[in-house]
């Protein structure tokens, strides 16, 4: 095994081991944290946000305390392990290209749509927003969110399987 096989070998495992903390906490914050605020819009995103300005103490931020780490990280690790299995061949590299590059579109869509999203949904009451549009907004990520999760189980699986297959090189 050469020397670049065996990096790119400990980056996909890296990739695929932080790859099951990502889907594993989207999976809880979908299933516990999100219907917390997202339930009865507009009301219970106004009322999350008012509690949460009240007492930070006890709010579960999770974009503050999990996500702005593991995002940034896992982002670069998936970019790392592209890069490092970029001239392998066959099934290992269509199973690496396919997990590494829906976890790039999906950490960017978080940074360039969902973040921004969740910011104007808990702070429309100050932001002058519509309840109707809450409604709407916070219906349209929830729903955009539980796809995101499925295309990132997929990834996640697509990495599996690419740990399985062995790499060969040009």
């Amino acid at each position: 095994m050469t020397r670049r096989i065996q990096i790119e070998q400990i980056l996909l495992w890296l990739f695929v081991i932080l790859s099951g903390i990502v889907i594993g906490g989207g999976l809880y914050e979908m299933r516990v944290i999100v219907p917390l605020w997202a339930n009865s819009p507009p009301e219970s995103a106004w009322y999350w946000e008012a509690q949460r300005i009240a007492n930070p103490q006890y709010a579960p931020n999770s974009g503050l305390r999990f996500w702005i780490f593991l995002t940034p990280t896992h982002l670069l690790l998936s970019l790392a392990t592209l890069i490092a299995g970029w001239k392998t061949l066959g099934d290992h590299r269509k199973w690496l290209f396919a997990s590494t590059i829906a976890f790039i579109v999906l950490h960017t869509s978080a940074l360039v749509w969902f973040v921004p999203t969740i910011g104007e949904i808990l702070n429309s009451r100050s932001l002058g927003i519509s309840p109707e549009q809450v409604t709407a907004k916070v219906h349209m990520w929830v729903t955009f969110s539980w796809v995101r999760a499925a295309i990132g189980l997929a990834a996640f699986v697509a990495g599996l399987r690419a740990l399985t297959i062995p790499p060969l090189r040009e």
